[in-house]
């Protein structure tokens, strides 16, 4: 493996002792990713995509797990197997603007391990790869009712302000 990619490796200790492997997404992710979002309540479901969905298409599970690296990426957490075998409990992806300066991201956390600190450690690695990449801010857009993001937000330092094009939304940014 790359030492590169070894360096974007880290491992999450859940409280209850089991390990498991933050390391960037891989187009094998594809199904395990679809798994996860079939796995999580149709509410989770709606904060992440603003939206109701039943599965996840092939073309959005490659979108997130199929990455060039030169303006975007996504990390899982997930069990420690290689790639395509590991079933994935989270994922974030930073998506640059054509300039780099401005990245938006997006999270999510398989339901039933919402709690235990995947989303945080989700957050704060691609705030580090962010800010690592040059990226001088990253944002996103929050559903108001979405009070768990929100609070994680908070906690790691974002503003927030209403989204000018819908009071359902919620803008988070962070200046890196």
């Amino acid at each position: 493996m790359p030492a590169e990619v070894q360096d974007r490796e880290g491992i999450v200790e859940l409280p209850d002792g089991t390990v498991l492997r933050l390391r960037p997404a891989d187009p094998k992710d594809k199904e395990p990713v679809q798994d996860l979002v079939e796995r999580m309540s149709s509410e989770d479901v709606r904060m992440r995509f603003h939206e109701h969905k039943e599965s996840l298409s092939d073309s959005m599970a490659e979108d997130l797990t199929d990455v060039d690296d030169k303006h975007e990426m996504a990390f899982v957490v997930a069990e420690p197997l290689p790639p395509g075998n590991a079933e994935i409990y989270g994922i974030v992806q930073v998506i640059t603007e054509p300039r780099g300066e401005r990245g938006e991201y997006a999270v999510m956390v398989r339901t039933d391990m919402q709690g235990l600190g995947l989303g945080r450690r989700l957050m704060e690695r691609i705030i580090e790869y962010s800010r690592d990449r040059g990226i001088e801010e990253i944002v996103s857009e929050v559903l108001r009712e979405n009070t768990s993001m929100l609070g994680l937000c908070d906690s790691l330092g974002f503003g927030k302000q209403t989204s000018p094009n819908d009071p359902a939304l919620i803008e988070v940014r962070m200046r890196l």
